[in-house]
């Protein structure tokens, strides 16, 4: 029996089938893809560079640690609602770690003078 094996795109999910040669169609699986992950592939800093505060826009209940580029640990934050704004930064150049579900972001983040 031959198999032929394809994928079928819903939007955000996705389903298995496969065909033997008899034309028959059997659906295998049914897999919904994760919105969390998707929305987290998208983490936005900004403004970028800034003289003020920083928002970072990310899942609610994403962690967000933020570091020097000499590697001093500044503090983390956890993102509500509406996202994050990052106050109180000093002048530099800073790196913010979101993290949500095991799945991390980097993104740099600039304060100007």
């Amino acid at each position: 029996m031959n198999h032929l094996l394809f994928l079928a795109l819903f939007g955000a999910a996705f389903s298995s089938y496969a065909q033997s040669s008899d034309n028959e169609i059997l659906r295998v699986a049914e897999v919904r893809a994760d919105c969390v992950e998707r929305s987290l592939c998208k983490v936005e800093v900004y403004p970028n560079p800034s003289k003020g505060p920083v928002h970072v826009d990310a899942p609610k209940g994403a962690t967000c640690m933020v570091y020097s580029t000499a590697g001093t640990y500044v503090g983390t934050w956890e993102v509500g609602e509406g996202g994050l704004d990052l106050v109180d930064l000093s002048t530099g150049i800073f790196i913010a770690a979101v993290s949500y579900n095991g799945i991390k972001r980097t993104s740099r983040i600039v304060i100007l003078d």
